[in-house]
């Protein structure tokens, strides 16, 4: 990130309310996600689930502008926006091959 880029995104932080919205602890994830800490929301991709107000819901799409990062949840979800260096409660799908011997 340039420098001009951080203080674009100190001096227009994302806002307060959004920040708690996506700080509370959603709980254990869903069957078959792995949670990874200390995620941000620049981080989350399609496919991933994230926590908002103490809840996980699933991302149908996520797109980034300057750094201002929108992720699409279902319609009845709370928005799930901010600057991409937001901490997030992210869980995502991992998908191990098997790796024996052939």
């Amino acid at each position: 990130m340039s420098t001009d880029q951080a203080t674009e995104m100190e001096t227009r932080p994302t806002p307060a309310g959004l920040v708690a919205r996506l700080a509370r602890d959603p709980g254990a994830p869903p069957v078959g996600l792995t949670v990874f800490p200390d995620a941000t929301l620049g981080s989350l991709i399609t496919g991933d689930a994230i926590g908002i107000d103490g809840r996980w819901y699933s991302v149908q799409r996520c797109t980034s502008v300057n750094g201002w990062v929108s992720a699409e949840t279902p319609p009845y979800c709370p928005p799930a926006e901010g600057y991409c260096d937001v901490p997030i409660h992210l869980a995502r799908r991992i998908d191990i091959e098997d790796c024996g011997d052939e």
